[in-house]
């Protein structure tokens, strides 16, 4: 949970760079931004989140995640395929909307406390490192 928390806390910082800079500057920053929600949507749609389904309680927060994970892809989609500076703006601010609410749903909602109270200390261990393992292979592929 950590692990998704960093994740969720290092996007947060670049946003802020990226609502704060140029265009060009901007660009270059959505790059970073585009590829840390990719590696961490992979991770968490392919190993996360199929071990939480495992449990009832959390397969309809599960579900609502995936939503989420879609709706955050098809922003990005939009914004590589934009070239109105406004429009991309307009864009990411919708994805900064989206993934920071996203974040604080799984961090501060029902998310995390669930799995905390469902999932041994020794399985979130084991999984943290399946994620860690998969996140440093997504960055070197």
């Amino acid at each position: 949970l950590e692990l998704l928390k960093q994740d969720h806390a290092k996007v947060k910082k670049l946003f802020d760079k990226a609502e704060s800079a140029d265009d060009r500057e901007q660009k270059c920053i959505f790059r970073q931004i585009k590829t840390e929600l990719e590696i961490h949507a992979r991770i968490e749609e392919n190993i996360f989140y199929p071990a939480m389904q495992r449990y009832d309680e959390l397969k309809e927060l599960v579900a609502e995640s995936l939503k989420e994970h879609s709706a955050m892809k098809a922003l990005l989609q939009e914004l590589v395929t934009l070239t109105d500076p406004e429009e991309s703006k307009d864009t990411l601010e919708e994805l900064i909307d989206n993934v920071e609410h996203h974040a604080e749903d799984e961090e501060e909602g029902k998310m995390f406390p669930k799995v905390r109270e469902l999932v041994s200390a020794n399985e979130l261990q084991k999984l943290g490192a399946q994620l860690q393992a998969a996140k440093d292979q997504g960055k070197a592929s």
